[in-house]
């Protein structure tokens, strides 16, 4: 069966702390289908992503993360959330603000 068949609407996470393609994918598959809301999950071991088909009004991407996060996945996150550098904010906060005399 293909992921998604129905055309629901997706959201993906970055899940970097699977080591082991065995005992991970299984353990992330199971935690995000058990999430409410959540209609069906692809994992991407290689690419340490999971994709979730979800009914927009019942999934919460919050608390699926803190229930990845609370079974070992420390560093899940939604995809696009990924973390900014600080020296790099700065230095983009720099360029753009300086004033003009």
């Amino acid at each position: 069966m293909a992921f998604n068949a129905a055309g629901a609407p997706t959201v993906e996470f970055a899940v970097p702390d699977m080591m082991c393609e065995d005992g991970c994918v299984p353990a992330v598959k199971k935690i995000l289908a058990q999430q409410p809301g959540a209609q069906d999950v692809a994992v991407d071991f290689e690419g340490k992503t999971a994709t979730v088909a979800i009914d927009e009004g019942a999934f919460s991407a919050d608390l699926a993360i803190a229930e990845l996060v609370d079974r070992g996945f420390d560093h899940s996150r939604l995809v696009g959330d990924e973390p900014t550098a600080a020296p790099q904010s700065a230095e983009a906060a720099d360029s753009g603000s300086a004033p003009s005399m």
